[in-house]
């Protein structure tokens, strides 16, 4: 009886023998049930052999204590539940052809190690075994040493994989398209019943969309927004993993958001155009979008005024489908959009306009044919839309507002791939002072006194005493209305603010009170004389 089993007997005869002193019950009840329990025996785990393997990566540059482990664990069902010992004294043999010098293979199969034999003869031919890592991949007949039950291994260079895609899977557009084929691979594909390797990332990927008959790689050409879009994917494979078929599915894009802010307060004098690049600023950035700028205010003439700011690009636009008109629907230049902008066109007027446009094949196929990218057109009216609170007779102008006055900006961001996005601020035209001087009428003072015609016609307003200039020349006469005069006569009881029209010297100040501009005021003394007497022509 071994040490361990006879502790245990003898403590299990001392715990019936104190038993029966407690209870007054002979000992020799228990004998016999004490003795009747074999003493337990330690059990031996023998290793279950499976009849086939799942797919088995050995690789030639393995060691043979590497491939052994790799068998085992792939053959033996119970293989976690050997003890080291038994683990270690696992050997295997696999069923192969031998091999000549000369490459020539045996007619039969024999069994040997798994890592290769000593040259053997068989009937005056010697043949060599090859060990297992260094043979192709396929399946192969192998047991453990000394038995004689047989299992497949599936010997293979690569692990198989198996891509399987969620159907109507949703993303959001990005500009980066680097960015948005991370997004369909970690929202596409069905990991959980896809065979890929661990840690795989869009990389590893090819993704392609549907274009007409076409498949062009993410991210040389991403995805615009909308729904439906096939795309298809294919796990590119590694040194262990093989590449997967490629598979099809569809995915729904949904539109962007773009914030725009534009800056709280943007000064400029009157006449200054606005700084586009630094006006606003789109998060994201994407070159893809247009902006359109609106100043709603009152100006300095006490007028409501609309302007649309139109970009470079925008303005080209408008110029193309204006040449549109003309050349295919033989509009007259007043009746082109770039007519009307420039005359006046109510909002109203302006959407009809451009929805016409939107509908006409013809122009739209025109500006097609000059690369255009027609979805621009529409982007203008959905910049309109957003402006609710102005109606649709009011009128628009084109660029930055001229007068001085203070204006509501609103920059609105449009694009086929994002929301309509919008942000405000403020524009403060400044009444310009910049090189801005009031100088005497060079049409009328030239050096000589003027008559009283002259000065009747000053008094009729038929022409001015005094013009407005910006370094050295002449503003638009719109600024005219801004001069206001005082005439005080020199030796004669005269004050006022009309033009004098009787002979004499006068000194006048002129001053600018509202309108855009701002000058110094103006003193200077001039001298109407008669007008001179008509020439009589002598008679013969």
């Amino acid at each position: 009886m071994k040490k361990y089993n006879l502790k245990r007997f003898l403590a299990s005869l001392l715990a019936v023998l104190m038993l029966a002193s407690v209870t007054g019950v002979s000992p020799a009840v228990f004998a016999e049930d004490v003795g009747s329990t074999p003493p337990s025996q330690e059990e031996t785990v023998s290793p279950v052999l499976k009849e086939k393997s799942g797919e088995v990566l050995i690789k030639s540059s393995m060691s043979d204590t590497e491939v052994s482990e790799l068998l085992s664990k792939a053959l033996i069902s119970n293989y976690d539940q050997l003890d080291d010992t038994a683990k270690a004294n696992l050997q295997w043999e696999y069923k192969y052809y031998g091999y000549t010098k000369h490459g020539v293979s045996s007619a039969k199969q024999y069994w040997g190690t798994i890592n290769g034999g000593a040259p053997h003869n068989f009937a005056g031919i010697n043949y060599s075994q090859k060990p297992l890592k260094s043979l192709d991949a396929g399946e192969y007949i192998v047991r453990l040493a000394g038995t004689t039950t047989e299992a497949t291994l599936v010997k293979v260079d690569k692990y198989s994989t198996r891509l399987v895609l969620k159907e109507n899977a949703s993303i959001t557009y990005n500009m980066d398209a680097a960015a948005e084929k991370e997004a369909i691979v970690a929202n596409v594909i069905d990991y959980e019943n896809s065979v890929l390797p661990a840690g795989t990332t869009a990389a590893d990927f090819t993704v392609e969309r549907k274009s007409g008959l076409l498949w062009p790689d993410i991210p040389d050409s991403k995805l615009d927004a909308g729904d439906g879009q096939d795309i298809r994917i294919k796990y590119n494979g590694n040194d262990t993993y093989k590449a997967s078929d490629k598979v099809k599915a569809t995915i729904n894009v949904a539109k962007a958001t773009v914030k725009v802010s534009v800056t709280p307060i943007t000064t400029i004098y009157a006449g200054e155009e606005i700084d586009r690049s630094t006006f606003y600023t789109l998060n994201p950035n994407d070159p893809e979008l247009d902006v359109y700028i609106f100043f709603v205010g009152v100006n300095s003439n006490k007028e409501t005024c609309v302007n649309i700011k139109l970009s470079e690009d925008q303005e080209k636009l408008i110029n193309s489908i204006s040449d549109a008109q003309i050349k295919y629907l033989k509009y007259n230049e007043s009746d082109t959009i770039r007519g009307k902008l420039n005359n006046g066109i109510t909002f109203g007027e302006l959407k009809d306009i451009i929805n016409g446009i939107v509908t006409n094949k013809v122009i739209m196929g025109a500006l097609e044919l000059l690369d255009y990218d027609t979805e621009a057109i529409k982007n203008i009216v959905t910049a309109l839309d957003t402006l609710t609170s102005i109606s649709d007779d009011t009128v628009i102008a084109i660029g930055t507002p001229a007068h001085a006055g203070v204006y509501v900006a609103t920059a609105v961001a449009v694009g086929k791939n994002y929301e309509t996005g919008t942000g405000t601020g403020s524009l403060v035209v400044l009444k310009n002072w910049k090189g801005i001087k009031l100088e005497k009428n060079t049409a009328i003072f030239d050096g000589r006194e003027i008559t009283v015609s002259e000065a009747e016609a000053i008094a009729n307003g038929d022409n001015t005493l005094c013009i407005l200039t910006k370094d050295g020349e002449p503003l638009n006469s719109a600024s005219a209305g801004s001069i206001h005069y005082w005439f005080t006569g020199v030796g004669k009881f005269y004050a006022k603010s009309t033009m004098p029209t009787a002979p004499g010297k006068y000194i006048v100040t002129a001053t600018v009170r509202g309108g855009d501009f701002f000058a110094m005021p103006k003193t200077f003394v001039f001298t109407i004389v008669p007008d001179p007497a008509p020439e009589v022509t002598p008679e013969t």
